[in-house]
């Protein structure tokens, strides 16, 4: 096992991988709960969408263990599902069948792509300031899910967020973990994290903060997939409503993907065969091929989940972490009690911790030259204001294409707007223009 993952290479072992693996699960495990509701909006049974979703992601985070060596996770993306059920089905009238046909030619389309220069497109056409900006980009995201989880921001009809009531024990639980975890981190603890959520979890249990399990009644068998399983529609394949969808889900797919691939690898400094830091092309490919048997298992297309960031944090540099967040997964399916009972502010302290560090990514760009500011700022501010990473990269990689189309005399060679980022800017504002279409 050691020899396979590279643990010596790699500065890490056993015992550091599987409480990275261990404190991912817990931070990923809402995906659980939260996938079936969002998607029985659209009549699917919830209990075999409960069973879609754990399903979908033990095999796609598993293979990303196994075939592309990345401590990642993986399950039916949040954003993406919610574009599936809201955006598709009950928008634009889709049935059900042919939103997962359309999820399933996207994760087709991806995959060839993956296969046949993908990387090496989107290497050459996503300008330097963009993949600094993804860290940054990512941290601030992670932080405001931490935020929101925890209760210390709430929204505001004037305000659209404000500072929420950290008077009340919900709250001020997650603060005094965030203290906790600042206090492990200090000490240099590998399980700071861990020891943060598990606290918090039994705290909010005996304080009746939130429901506990029912121990008694624990274990109980998976509902089959019967329903939803191979649940396509291919009459429409040739209409513009279709090749809309199709277009929607590969674009958003492939672009959340790609910047949290891009932010993850900066912040653990994973690099590729040239030795640059960039998307590992194996990890391309198992995401492509997840939305696919998404599809298949009659799921919205599963993705790259940015909680991936809290593995390298905890210590964990390999796929081992992946393998036991993927075995977790599959446990999950006999004790859906269990993992349903674990509140939103358990986490909440370990994504903001994780999110503040993922901002010195920013530390690298340019702050002295305004053709490097704004794309930042679109990049960095957009994935967090529109809760999109898809659209701060697309925002970002659009206003670098633009503002930086004039060079002046004394700008640098490297400023230069390469032909793949003017194809990929008209593709991405595309993608803008048909997603809000799908709204």
């Amino acid at each position: 096992m050691s020899n396979f993952f590279n643990l010596e290479e790699n500065g890490t072992n056993i015992r550091t991988e599987c409480i990275a693996g261990i404190t991912l699960f817990i931070s990923v495990s809402y995906i659980l709960v939260l996938n079936p509701e969002i998607l029985a909006s659209t009549g699917l049974p919830r209990d075999q969408l409960y069973t879609a979703t754990a399903l979908v992601a033990a095999i796609s985070t598993l293979l990303m263990g196994w075939y592309a060596n990345q401590p990642l996770a993986m399950a039916p993306g949040m954003g993406i599902n919610a574009l599936f059920a809201y955006g598709l089905v009950q928008g634009q009238g889709m049935s059900v069948a042919e939103a997962l046909t359309a999820a399933l030619f996207s994760g087709i389309i991806f995959f060839i792509l993956s296969l046949f220069g993908l990387r090496t497109f989107l290497k050459a056409a996503i300008p330097n300031v963009i993949k600094l900006s993804c860290m940054a980009g990512i941290g601030i995201f992670i932080a405001y899910i931490g935020l929101k989880n925890s209760g210390i921001i709430v929204s505001n009809p004037a305000t659209f967020i404000t500072l929420g009531n950290i008077t009340t024990a919900s709250t001020a639980i997650p603060l005094v973990g965030l203290i906790l975890l600042g206090f492990l981190l200090r000490v240099h603890n590998k399980a700071a994290a861990l020891i943060t959520i598990v606290a918090i979890t039994i705290t909010t249990w005996i304080l009746g903060i939130a429901e506990a399990p029912d121990f008694g009644a624990l274990f109980s068998m998976p509902a089959m997939p019967t329903d939803i399983i191979l649940k396509f529609d291919f009459t429409k394949i040739g209409s513009i409503s279709f090749i809309t969808a199709v277009m929607s889900l590969l674009f958003f797919d492939l672009l959340d993907t790609t910047g949290t691939l891009l932010g993850i690898s900066r912040a653990s400094g994973v690099r590729d065969e040239e030795g640059d830091i960039f998307a590992s092309r194996r990890a391309l490919q198992v995401d492509a091929g997840s939305t696919v048997l998404s599809s298949v298992l009659g799921s919205s297309p599963a993705t790259v989940y940015v909680e991936s960031a809290l593995a390298p944090q905890s210590g964990g540099q390999t796929g081992l972490v992946a393998i036991v967040v993927g075995m977790l997964f599959l446990v999950s399916l006999f004790i859906e009690p269990f993992f349903s009972a674990i509140p939103g502010q358990a986490s909440a302290p370990v994504l903001i911790a994780v999110g503040a560090v993922l901002m010195r990514g920013a530390a690298d760009i340019k702050w002295n030259r305004i053709e490097h500011i704004l794309p930042a700022f679109f990049t960095i501010v957009g994935m967090a204001l529109t809760f999109s990473i898809a659209n701060g990269l697309s925002l970002g990689i659009i206003s670098y294409a633009i503002l930086n189309s004039f060079p002046g005399k004394h700008a640098p060679i490297e400023d230069k707007v390469s032909i793949q980022t003017y194809i990929l800017s008209v593709l991405l504002a595309t993608y803008l223009i048909i997603y809000n279409t799908s709204l």
